[in-house]
Order: structure tokens, then sequence, then C-alpha cells
């Protein structure tokens, strides 16, 4: 059976390793407690969040780590 993950950006900590998505790193954008990314994925361009204390350069290859807590799993629909 599959699922979909589904989050709001803040839901994807942008990581220099670990377990989840790898990412390359595109646009990044202060919000003034975290700076977001468009992120370039294999599921799609991606939105996530990465810590103010160690900003990240366009082009930086990333993992994306889903925050369970800020995750929801939907059953994915017939086609």
């Amino acid at each position: 059976r599959e699922f979909l993950m589904v989050t709001r950006p803040e839901g994807l900590l942008v990581a220099e390793g670990g377990t989840g998505l790898p990412a390359t790193l595109g646009l990044r954008t202060y919000l003034g407690r975290a700076y977001q990314y468009v992120c370039d994925t294999a599921a799609g361009p991606l939105k996530a969040n990465g810590p103010l204390s160690a900003p990240m350069p366009e082009g930086a290859q990333v993992t994306l780590v889903p925050q369970p807590d800020q995750c929801c799993l939907l059953p994915r629909e017939a086609p």
C-alpha cells in the first residue's frame, strides 16, 4: 500500500547528511527564524527550512529530513 507524506516547509529539515530525501539547494530566503530553501529533488521541487546558524550555499547537496511531529501520512488514492 502506498502513502503520501504531507508537510509544510518547517516539517523538512535541511541537513548535511542523515536519512531522508537527497536534494540540491536552490534559492535561499531569510524568514527571521530560519532560512527557507527551494530544493530540487527526485520528487520535484520542494521547500524546506534550515537553521539560521548554518546557512548553506545554492547548489549544496543535502538531505531533507522529515520531522515526524510536523508530517502526516495519507493513503494514496487509486488512479
